[in-house]
């Protein structure tokens, strides 16, 4: 596998972008739409690695076949990973809006006052 050369995409501005959301993030706090967003990008950045991993497999032979098939999985673990956050972040906005309704409601029937 040493010997083994790949072409690997200039993902530095993919990167670079990454870094910047997290920060954001840190500086601000995350929605779970915000988190389930930066999972996805994680997601896919992991799915395009894997490809290439896949490709470098091929050159290798049945080991790296195997390899290969691990690394794919794992590309698309990322993606369910992302799917799966933008699942959470959909399902928390629906929270909300039902919270927020609960609210308006309990104002309007005189059982709580806003703030």
């Amino acid at each position: 596998m040493e010997d083994i050369r790949v072409k690997v995409p200039d993902l530095s501005v993919d990167l670079q972008k990454l870094e910047a959301d997290v920060k954001k993030l840190n500086e601000s706090g995350a929605t779970m739409q915000q988190f389930g967003d930066l999972q996805r990008e994680i997601g896919e950045l992991q799915r395009r690695l894997g490809e290439i991993n896949w490709d470098a497999a091929m050159q290798q032979g049945q080991l790296g076949m195997q390899q290969g098939d691990l690394a794919r999985k794992m590309g698309e673990l990322g993606r369910q990973q992302g799917e799966l956050g933008h699942q959470q972040a959909e399902r928390a906005r629906q929270a909300s809006r039902e919270m927020k309704e609960l609210l308006d409601d309990s104002i309007a029937r005189g059982l709580a006052q806003p703030e």
